[in-house]
């Protein structure tokens, strides 16, 4: 399994302002760009809501707008080993950002986690 882990996601998670997180044009003149309008999380339930959307205005002129309203739930370290061991899986071994360095237990900062496991 393969999953971006953080420790405390308030600060990624929790925020109230407007941003803009790609825009570009392709070859056949359409402009596009993604806005998010800012997003709440809960600590308590680990639960994240946002809302955001895309835009896209063609060559000749014409504006689309795909709105979207989102959820995300941002597990734990603990939660995501205490799911494997439910399921029977043994971890066997955990690194963190793509490398050969262990997880800590537990990681204190944001960290792209990588977990084997197998069934004994």
């Amino acid at each position: 399994m393969d999953f971006d882990l953080h420790p405390d996601p308030t600060p990624i998670f929790h925020r109230l302002s407007e941003s803009s997180y790609f825009e570009g044009r392709d070859e056949w003149g359409t402009f596009g760009k993604t806005m998010s309008f800012g997003s709440a999380y809960d600590p308590l339930t680990r639960l994240c809501a946002g809302v955001s959307h895309m835009e896209l205005t063609t060559a000749e002129g014409e504006t689309i707008v795909i709105p979207r309203v989102w959820h995300k739930h941002i597990p734990s370290q603990a939660q995501v080993e205490g799911w494997l061991r439910d399921a029977g899986l043994e971890i066997e071994k955990s690194y963190r950002n793509f490398g050969q360095e262990p997880l800590k237990k537990p990681e204190t900062e944001p960290v792209r986690a990588t977990i084997w496991a197998l069934k004994p």
